[in-house]
This record gives C-alpha cells, sequence and structure tokens, in this order.
C-alpha cells in the first residue's frame, strides 16, 4: 500500500481536475456575449467553483508528486530536466523564425541545453543508485 500511495494521490489528482473541467462546460460553460448581470454573477459563480476544484486536484496530484519523488528522488532529476529540455528547445524553435526575437532563442536555448544536463545527471543517479543497490545486476551485464 505504501508504493500505492504516491499513484494513488497524482492519479486521484488527475481526476479531480478532469472533474473541475467537467463542472465548469456543464455548469459555468461558454460565457455569453451579451450577459445580463445575473447571467454573469452565475458564471462568475460557477467558475469560480470550477477553479477551486481544478486547484484542489492540482494540489493533491502535487501531493503525489512529492511522495513518489521522495521514494523515487532521481526521477525528479529525470524528468524535470526533460521536460526544461523539451520546453527550452521548443521554446527557441517557436521564437527562430522572428529575427527579432533573437535574444530569446539564445536564451531559450540554454535553458534546453540545461534541462538536458539535469536529465542527464538524473538518469547516472539513477544508474549509480540502481548498481548500488543491486550489485548482481552489473554482474548479469558483465557476463552478457
Amino acid at each position: 500500500m505504501k508504493r500505492l500511495k504516491p499513484l494513488l494521490c497524482i492519479a486521484g489528482g488527475l481526476l479531480i481536475v478532469f472533474g473541475g473541467f467537467i463542472y465548469d462546460v456543464m455548469f459555468a460553460g461558454i460565457p455569453y456575449q451579451d450577459p445580463t448581470p445575473e447571467m454573469l454573477a452565475s458564471y462568475a459563480h460557477h467558475a469560480g467553483i470550477a477553479s477551486k476544484i481544478r486547484w484542489f486536484g492540482v494540489a493533491v496530484f502535487l501531493i503525489g508528486w512529492v511522495l513518489g519523488v521522495i521514494r523515487f528522488w532521481p526521477l525528479l532529476f529525470i524528468m524535470g530536466g526533460g521536460l526544461l529540455a523539451i520546453g527550452g528547445f521548443e521554446f527557441a524553435a517557436i521564437f527562430a523564425s522572428k529575427p527579432q526575437e533573437a535574444h530569446f532563442v539564445r536564451i531559450a536555448s540554454m535553458l534546453g541545453w540545461c534541462g538536458l544536463a539535469v536529465f542527464l545527471i538524473g538518469m547516472v543517479i539513477g544508474v549509480i543508485r540502481r548498481v548500488k543497490h543491486k550489485p548482481s545486476l552489473v554482474r548479469d551485464l558483465w557476463r552478457q
């Protein structure tokens, strides 16, 4: 059960966020073009409730993430670095077509390379932890 707590929190958080979106679509919906003050008040009320539901789901998701990271902390570096690298390089690709935004391309590229370095550090830490705890893994790899 201890191993499932992080996964249950992550899955529960995602379900709660999804539930918030469903509530938003069903009760708040798309705002009207020329609403009356009563319609505006109703929309604001239901949109606020949906926002609170989604933020609660994000909090539950992050609690599960932290519990998982405490248990499997090299994953923080692996996943965080990977996301940082993808985001940085994608941001650089978006602004590469605009010559007036060249400084953003350089910053985003540096961010992507830093993310890649963090990802690789996480991979090395994960392998070292795995090898340290399972010495038979090294022997099995050496024999092949």
